[in-house]
């Protein structure tokens, strides 16, 4: 995901001034690169692009705020970026079933991340790679269709995916693969 970071610089006894910036970041970061941000070092709001910034670091951004014949003014704002969840699996009970006959059931167990996780589970047909998946259950803390969640499926090869995300965005997928033989 993106970041960005709004400012607003007002200097009551000269309503219309206009001001120069810099945006800092510690640690360093290019924000003068367009690699890394879509708006530059020098504006009063800051864009960095999605993945620049490293999973489990924390930054301090800090913009400087000029106008001529006073001193700066400077704000500063720490973020920390969340790492991905880990330590999960995805497995399928059976993994071998009937078209339309067998309940196939899914468990994503073992997942650990920042907040409360939140589980989207995708079925592929894996002989067709350009196949965008099919939800077949997703939820808050949902970690396995089984039961009435269990999904019966068309005959074939296929990919389950299990896509598990924090409170702020960081994603893990983990697959398993289940075959489906015609009735």
């Amino acid at each position: 995901r993106r970041i960005r970071l709004r400012s607003s610089v007002i200097l009551t006894s000269v309503p219309t001034a206009t001001f120069s910036y810099q945006w800092t970041s510690s640690p360093a970061v290019d924000l003068g690169s367009a690699t890394v941000t879509t708006t530059g070092a020098n504006q009063p709001n800051l864009v960095v692009k999605p993945d620049v910034l490293k999973a489990g670091f924390t930054y301090t951004f800090q913009l400087t705020a000029t106008y001529p014949g006073r001193g700066p003014g400077q704000a500063a704002l720490t973020i920390a970026i969340s790492k991905p969840p880990k330590g999960g699996r995805l497995e399928a009970t059976p993994t071998t079933g009937y078209e339309l006959e067998t309940q196939f059931m899914f468990n994503a167990p073992q997942w650990v991340g920042d907040g409360a996780l939140y589980y989207e589970y995708r079925i592929f047909d894996a002989a067709d790679p350009s196949d965008l998946g099919t939800i077949v259950g997703e939820g808050r803390k949902k970690t396995a269709l089984r039961g009435a969640d269990a999904v019966r499926l068309n005959r074939g090869s296929r990919t389950v995916e299990v896509k598990v995300s924090d409170d702020y965005g960081a994603t893990a997928v983990a697959t398993t693969s289940v075959t489906v033989e015609p009735k």
